[in-house]
Order: structure tokens, then sequence, then C-alpha cells
């Protein structure tokens, strides 16, 4: 039989699998889609004779095959992991245990220069984070500053296409978490952020299920910027005031540089 010939029947199962894996968790764009599918199907051929030999006939082949291809995708994320770490590298950038005391001292430039620069640059690094995540940037965002409570606005969803009477109930969640001084517990805040997404992607997620997405995003974001080997201290508290400051204060930040620069 001609090699690849056992995978041939399972090509949908197969591209179903890097869709879920790699597509639509955002680390690849669906222009990549192609390029993806090549990478896995030459991981495939070179490993077909371990893969047959393994299979025991214990459940479906097409089960084991998903399971193989599943495993080759992580592989790939692994890779795309390790190069997002040497791109995301802060080694100027010293422990971020101060980094919530930083923030409230900004507006009344009790923070030297130097410093000052530290936390601006590390907002770009974060700007460049986002930029990595092309088919889930938006919502990433969207999530992150309901969770902070930082107020989200419909213009956060550029791009997420709705029907109109969708778009009215998007709008009503939208104005719940942004009440002032609303008490909103994260169970609610996570319901809300389902009724908006699923609306806009048409589905039927659950509540946990964004809250594990979301989860999952925030350690990825918080490794890069600690960096591999780390060289930060970033957790998920010192994550949200720096979301603050990236989504509130850069004007205030860019007229203390400007003003201290200057004296």
């Amino acid at each position: 039989m001609p090699p690849g010939e056992y995978f041939v029947p399972h090509l949908q199962l197969i591209q179903r699998v890097i869709k879920n894996t790699l597509i639509k968790t955002g680390y690849f764009r669906n222009e990549q889609t192609t390029e993806l599918e090549q990478r896995v199907h030459e991981q495939l051929l070179l490993r077909e004779q371990k893969i047959l030999t393994s299979f025991r006939g214990e459940a479906k082949f097409s089960t084991f095959l998903a399971v193989i291809v599943t495993n080759i995708c992580r592989e790939i994320r692994k890779s795309e992991w390790r190069y997002r770490s040497r791109m995301f590298s802060l080694s100027f950038i010293p422990a971020f245990s101060e980094l919530s005391g930083w923030f409230d001292k900004l507006q009344d430039n009790r923070i030297p220069v130097p410093d000052q620069m530290v936390i601006i640059e590390t907002t770009r690094k974060l700007e460049t984070i986002f930029k990595t995540y092309p088919t889930c940037r938006v919502k990433i965002e969207f999530c992150l500053k309901a969770v902070f409570r930082i107020p989200v606005r419909i213009e956060d969803l550029q791009g997420k296409q709705s029907e109109p009477d969708a778009c009215e109930i998007i709008k009503k969640q939208i104005n719940t978490l942004n009440i002032p001084g609303e008490k909103m517990t994260k169970t609610e805040i996570y319901k809300r952020l389902t009724v908006i997404f699923n609306l806009i992607e048409k589905q039927q997620n659950t509540d946990d299920a964004i809250r594990k997405w979301l989860d999952d995003r925030m350690n990825e974001i918080i490794r890069l910027l600690n960096g591999n080997p780390q060289v930060a201290s970033f957790n998920r508290e010192t994550l949200q005031y720096l979301c603050e400051y990236y989504y509130q204060q850069p004007e205030i930040f860019l007229q203390t540089c400007s003003k201290q620069s200057s004296n």
C-alpha cells in the first residue's frame, strides 16, 4: 500500500482536529491552515510505521488517529510557544512585585523617569503579545477588560458581526457590565460574556468553557511577560494593574514622561 494510504479516508478528521487545536485557539491564522496541514501530514508520514504498529484495535482507527493528530498539533503549538518566548524575552525588566505601587504613583510624578520608561516599554510588549493572537485578540481583550472591571464598549467587538436582535442583547449585557459600583461576581461576569460570545460565534458554550478559555490565555500572556527563562514576576494581580494602565492611563503616562524629560 502506498505511503499515507491509511490516512486518506480520514483527511476531514485530520483537518477538523487541526482547526480546533491550532486555528480556533488563536495560535495560528486561518490563512495558515494549508501550511499546518502540510506539517501534520509530513509528521504522519514520518511516523506512519510506528502509528500502524501501535494500533491495537481497542478503539476505532479514526479515534486513535485523532489522538495522534492532536498530539502532533500540540507539538506544533509548543514550537510556536518557544518562538513566542524568544520574541518576548524581557530580560531588562526587574522584578515586578512592586508593580501595583508604581501605577499608583504615576499620576503624581513620584516614579523616576527610568522606571517610568520600563513601565511604558512593558505595555508595548503587552501590545505585541496581543498581536500574536490574530484570530482571537478581540475576544481576549474584551474578556480581560470585563473580568478586570475595565469599562467595555460595543466598539471593542470590532469585526464581530451579529444580527440586529442579537446586537441589542449584547448592548444590554455590556451596559450591565459597566454599571458603576456594581458588585458583580466572576460567575456573573462569565455568564454575561458567554451570552455575548455565543451570540457572536453562534455557539452554545457554557460559562465554564469561556472561563477555562480565558484562564488559558491569561496564563500564556503571563508566561510571555515573565520570559523564558523567567526574568519578571507577573501574576494575575499585576497583569490586572498592567491592563488597567494599558487601557485607561496612556495619556497620563505620556504627559508625565514628557514633563520630567524636559526638566
